[in-house]
């Protein structure tokens, strides 16, 4: 997890889902509870990825991690993968998560 990740969930739930400011700060406060905290220190160019999306890869190559979870259909998911990073919808995260 990131720092530039936390504030778009932040704004995710709160522009796109409403969520009220307690239950975001209440979700926000769980979710660092649940996360490792990086600061990249790597800057990615991806053809036909915004920056603020390579910034989610970016958080990925240096938290180590083996998949990101992605809504975004237009620039992430159709990656797939990425450095060995597998790039996946929440869907496709639990469908495999529960399969454990």
């Amino acid at each position: 997890m990131s720092p530039f990740i936390l504030g778009e969930v932040e704004y995710v739930l709160k522009e796109k889902f409403k969520w009220e400011d307690k239950k975001v700060w209440e979700f926000l406060k769980e979710l660092r509870s649940l996360s490792h905290l990086v600061e990249t220190s790597v800057k990615l160019s991806i053809q036909n990825v915004p920056q603020e999306d390579c910034e989610i890869v970016e958080c990925g190559l240096e938290g180590k991690a083996q998949v990101i979870v992605s809504g975004d259909k237009k620039h992430l998911l159709p990656l797939k993968e990425y450095q060995d990073i597998k790039i996946v919808s929440p869907t496709e995260f639990l469908r495999e998560w529960y399969k454990h």
